[in-house]
């Protein structure tokens, strides 16, 4: 992570003295479009399905951060062959999609 975020200061450094012409809003479009941030929230699939406020504020976090994704695990109830049922896990990244109006 320290690496990362060395390796971002100079990037942008050096985009500054490069590109002195840039407006500081380039520049933050030009690291939004390279850079994403992945939260890890384990029970967002089950907070969503029972309602709970906390996904609502995730919610209201990826809307607010469109570089924004939440990574968590996700299951259902699936049955098998013989007609029993079972837990199935499975990993799931999203992100806000804007609403246009």
């Amino acid at each position: 992570m320290c690496c990362a975020v060395l390796w971002l200061w100079l990037w942008l450094c050096c985009a500054v003295l490069c590109c002195a012409d840039l407006e500081v809003s380039e520049i933050d479009d030009l690291v939004k479009s390279k850079f994403q941030y992945v939260v890890s929230c384990q029970v967002y699939g089950q907070q969503k399905r029972e309602l709970d406020p906390k996904a609502t504020d995730i919610d209201f976090l990826l809307a607010r951060h469109p570089n924004l994704r939440v990574a968590y695990i996700d299951n259902r109830k699936a049955r098998t062959a013989s007609g029993a049922t079972k837990d199935e896990f499975f990993s799931v990244l999203i992100k806000s999609v804007p609403v246009w109006m």
